[in-house]
Parts: structure tokens; C-alpha cells; sequence
């Protein structure tokens, strides 16, 4: 029993370690998801020493692309406010009660496209 009982205390706080990278890590997603960057960074930030080193490095090289693209971005994407999120469409054919349209883009300048 005694050798079992060392093994099981470390499976426990093993799993007990996974449990908190996997809630850490979904909030770090849902954040990122959302282009909340703020929120990301703050979390990765107050919860680095919680997560395994590797999982944290790759967390951060994601958000810091991110922040690297975000000027490329359109900015519709970054906004948090639901109310004030800018729907942009492309320009399209009026058939009856639908609209029609085909976008070509290339990828240097279509921000900028979308964003006028």
C-alpha cells in the first residue's frame, strides 16, 4: 500500500496540473478567438507559471502574431462591443430578393478594400 500511495498522490496532482492547463488554456482560446488580446495577454500573463513551458511559449507566439497582424486586419474584428461591430459586405448583384457576389482579392491590399 505504501508504494501505491506515493504513486497515486502524484497521479492525483498530475491530473489535478492538466485539469488547470486545459481551463487556462480554453479561456486563452476563447480569447483569442475573439481577438480580445488584452484578455489573452492578461491571462497567459497571471497564469505562464501554470502552464507547461512549451504550451505557454506557443500561446505567446500566437498572440504576438496576432498583434504583429492586427494592422492588417480589419478592424471590425478587434472591436468587443457587439453594437458597434461594422458588417462589412462586398459589393454585389441585386437578383430579385438576393444579392450575388464574387470577391477577388489579393491578400496585400484587401484590408484596405474592406475597410473604406
Amino acid at each position: 500500500f505504501q508504494i501505491t500511495r506515493g504513486f497515486a498522490h502524484r497521479a492525483s496532482s498530475e491530473s489535478d496540473a492538466v485539469r488547470a492547463s486545459i481551463s487556462i488554456t480554453q479561456n486563452i482560446a476563447s480569447a483569442l478567438a475573439a481577438f480580445d488580446l488584452d484578455a489573452s495577454e492578461s491571462i497567459l500573463n497571471n497564469h505562464s507559471a501554470t502552464l507547461p513551458t512549451e504550451l505557454s511559449i506557443s500561446l505567446r507566439n500566437v498572440l504576438d502574431n496576432l498583434r504583429s497582424y492586427q494592422p492588417f486586419l480589419p478592424q471590425s474584428l478587434f472591436q468587443t462591443n457587439p453594437e458597434t461591430i461594422i458588417h462589412n459586405s462586398p459589393p454585389g448583384i441585386e437578383c430579385g430578393t438576393h444579392t450575388a457576389a464574387i470577391v477577388l482579392t489579393d491578400i496585400m491590399s484587401s484590408t484596405v478594400t474592406w475597410e473604406k
